[in-house]
């Protein structure tokens, strides 16, 4: 079994005594785990699993955490045969874990935010199998690993991103730290840091959609339910299964309808070649517009029953 244990830490007034909302730390956390989880997800290919725990400490000024991540031994075998990464390197990618060797350009996910700033990336240039050269809409330019890249793809990960540093929204917490690991020996260090005026960097980006449009003909037979005799106001029909509002683009039957020589009566139906187009805007909604550009067929309610009369041919005759 692979362990590796990090700590975070959330600053500031609030949490001066060493205590902090339950309401804002329980979906911080939740949301921290469900991090490490996907990133570990698409890093590793899915290809194995991590458990993350946590429990607390304080020091004066701030609610500090210690998150233990667990991968199991038939998981960490992989690795040692040549496959996947290590939960180390899943931790490092995130921000939250320092890198056990000094790798040139952005290598962490909170540390690209930062440096992007809600800037949109006008380019991304392959510059080696392990090196993003990344250019900003106002030009800026830096290098950022193909695994950052990876994870910052993902919504789900600007999301839960996100969301791990919402209680920096509190009036009173200042500051999100990850911290290294320290003895009697050693100083504390503080490895990355997300301050109140950075945290807006952390927005989940919307992604912008281009607007598409589907259109499908078919023949159906429809009841009318509600006939609208204004140019240009839709018909309420039916197919037997759902109800809904079209527009009738058939002219000569509208004629009909205006010289009287077509009425309607309740059983009344219609064969129609309907079009129906389907639209996404680039906010990924959808929306159905509806078309009768053809009458086929005017069905009047039935009057009487159709019997199966027996005809002798010869009395006929």
């Amino acid at each position: 079994m692979s362990t590796s244990t990090i700590k975070v830490a959330y600053c500031g007034d609030a949490v001066d005594s060493g205590k902090m909302d339950i309401n804002l730390l329980a979906p911080a956390l939740l949301a921290l785990s469900n991090l490490i989880q996907e990133s570990n997800k698409i890093l590793d290919n899915q290809n194995s699993k991590v458990h993350v725990y946590v429990h607390s400490d304080f020091e004066r000024g701030s609610f500090e955490i210690n998150i233990e991540v667990l991968r199991t031994l038939g998981d960490q075998l992989q690795l040692v045969f040549g496959h996947g990464v290590s939960i180390d390197d899943v931790l490092s990618t995130i921000g939250i874990r320092s890198l056990a060797d000094a790798c040139a350009g952005i290598t962490s996910l909170i540390a690209f935010c930062k440096w992007l700033r809600n800037r949109k990336i006008s380019l991304l240039k392959l510059e080696d199998k392990s090196h993003y050269q990344v250019t900003s809409e106002d030009g800026d330019k830096t290098t950022v690993t193909v695994q950052v890249i990876k994870l910052y793809q993902s919504l789900e990960i600007q999301r839960k991103l996100n969301e791990m540093l919402i209680p920096l929204d509190m009036d009173g917490i200042e500051r999100f730290e990850v911290r290294e690991k320290f003895t009697k020996q050693t100083i504390k260090q503080t490895i990355e840091s997300v301050n109140k005026k950075e945290r807006g960097y952390f927005t989940p980006v919307d992604p912008e959609l281009s607007e598409e449009e589907y259109e499908t003909t078919r023949i159906i037979r429809a009841y009318i339910l509600s006939a609208q005799f204004e140019e240009g106001l839709k018909w309420k029909l039916s197919d037997g299964s759902n109800k809904f509002w079209a527009t009738i683009l058939d002219d000569q039957f509208i004629k009909g309808v205006d010289e009287g020589e077509i009425s309607f009566t309740n059983g009344v139906s219609l064969k129609i070649e309907l079009l129906e187009k389907q639209t996404m805007n680039k906010k990924g909604e959808l929306k159905v517009d509806r078309f009768v550009t053809k009458v086929l067929e005017y069905i009047p309610r039935p009057e009487n029953l159709t019997l199966p009369f027996f005809v002798d041919k010869e009395s006929a005759d």
